[in-house]
């Protein structure tokens, strides 16, 4: 007597980080009575075979590989699977990581500190750093971020610190780095702007406030 074996995941997808321009590769398997139709999502809509995307399919398997990923490409995949027995699902989050990289960078100037961006895949730490030595918070240096806006303010300035300053960002895809050869004679601030590129409609850009500065 046959006995016709519902469709079921034996292997399902696990939730996965991928850095930005690195192959996504997501792969299941399953059981049961062939023919076993699949049917990949994202967000909820069908996902095709295309020039972007592969999508291969095999009696027990089903592979959709992005051999470049974007930023774009994350989200909830899911893969339905069904035979004339059963139907079954498995889904899993996906995140493109993209490293941290300033939009706009420190550039000489005469009276601003300076005024800089950086994007990139949340968490980010910040740093700001003089002549190569860490900067922290105290009574001479304030090191401040919030609302995705990161400061640097000098108080009591002397000739040591006549830089060159240094801002660095950092996430688990990678860091970028800008700098400045300055040399403040008064008090100044600096300010950078974190802009998320899924959070915000455009760039905003932040200005550094200060007096005038020598060129080293």
């Amino acid at each position: 007597m046959f006995t016709v074996e519902p469709a079921k995941f034996v292997k399902k997808l696990n939730n996965l980080s991928v850095e930005k321009g690195k192959p996504l590769i997501l792969e299941c398997t399953y059981s049961g009575t062939p023919p076993i139709a699949v049917l990949w999502k994202k967000n909820g809509f069908e996902v095709a075979h295309s020039e972007k995307c592969s999508i291969t399919t095999t009696e027990t398997s089903a592979i959709l590989e992005v051999p470049s990923s974007k930023i774009e490409d994350q989200g909830q995949y899911t893969c339905h699977i069904e035979n004339d027995s059963g139907r079954d699902l498995c889904q899993a989050d996906i995140s493109v990581l993209e490293p941290p990289y300033f939009v706009t960078r420190l550039e000489p100037a005469q009276v601003t500190v300076g005024d800089s961006a950086v994007s990139g895949s949340p968490p980010i730490s910040v740093a700001w750093f003089q002549d190569g030595n860490e900067i922290v918070s105290g009574d001479k240096y304030e090191v401040s971020f919030s609302d995705n806006m990161c400061g640097l303010k000098l108080n009591a300035l002397d000739s040591s610190d006549a830089g060159p300053y240094t801002c660095a960002a950092a996430n688990a895809a990678g860091s970028d780095e800008c700098s400045r050869a300055k040399v403040p004679q008064a008090k100044c601030f600096l300010d950078l702007l974190l802009f998320l590129p899924w959070q915000f409609s455009d760039i905003h850009f932040c200005h550094g406030q200060g007096h005038k500065s020598a060129e080293i």
